[in-house]
């Protein structure tokens, strides 16, 4: 009776355990996401580190992470930017260094959010309603995250995110952002560049003239005199991702 007893005591507290665990999940999956996103201000995007940047959840069934503001702040000094997630990171296991890709990614949006103001949001809105501006537009994000030293972090996020999706998502989501292959190749590029103290100017050359595929990537490398160190043809031609 005895034994009976301690279980049922045993059991109960297992039972609360896990209630609270439960109940204090998503304060604390937000706590670790505010934690990189800190960690990631501090190392990699230094001009936001006096701004106002808050964490939220939301839902949508085929979208995980997104940067956004609140309209109204943007009349203020310190206007108030948002990074938000969907919950379902977790049950579909995210890897946490695909979670700072993403986040660098992100954070790329919210500086343009912060540089732009409200006229440089008139002008982003309208780039990006037309398809190819919405590529250029996020491919040169992406371009941000891998320059500020978050490309494997994207590859990773990208190889999770294909695995989520069905063949028609997956290439139009090829289309838009850049690949594991082109993000390696923008990678090694910046490295070789950086050997030659070009590595700034051909970010510039890129942020400026967004590649939308291989072949454009590497007209960015012939102008730099970059393709022969990658073993790259001078007449390669790959126009599509």
């Amino acid at each position: 009776m005895f034994n009976l007893w301690v279980k049922v005591q045993i059991l109960c507290i297992l039972l609360l355990t896990l209630d609270f665990w439960q109940l204090n999940q998503p304060a604390q999956a937000s706590e670790q996401i505010g934690a990189w996103v800190r960690s990631l201000v501090q190392e990699a995007y230094p001009e936001l580190n006096a701004e106002s940047l808050t964490i939220s959840t939301f839902s949508e069934p085929d979208s995980y992470f997104q940067s956004n503001f609140e309209p109204l702040s943007l009349l203020n000094a310190h206007p108030v930017y948002k990074i938000q997630y969907n919950p379902l990171i977790w049950q579909k296991q995210c890897p946490p260094e695909a979670i700072k890709g993403i986040l660098a990614h992100e954070l790329a949006h919210t500086l343009d959010y912060h540089q732009g103001k409200i006229p440089g949001l008139f002008l982003l809105l309208n780039q990006i309603r037309l398809y190819p501006g919405l590529r250029r537009y996020e491919r040169r994000t992406d371009l941000q995250a891998i320059y500020r030293g978050y490309g494997q972090g994207l590859k990773r996020y990208r190889d999770w995110i294909y695995a989520q999706l069905s063949l028609e998502e997956r290439i139009r989501k090829q289309e838009i952002y850049f690949t594991p292959t082109e993000i390696t190749l923008i990678e090694n590029a910046f490295k070789l560049a950086e050997k030659s103290n070009q590595r700034e100017a051909l970010f510039q050359y890129w942020y400026a003239q967004t590649p939308l595929n291989q072949s454009e990537i590497q007209a960015g490398l012939r102008h730099f005199k970059l393709e022969a160190d990658l073993g790259i043809r001078a007449d390669a031609h790959s126009p599509h991702n």
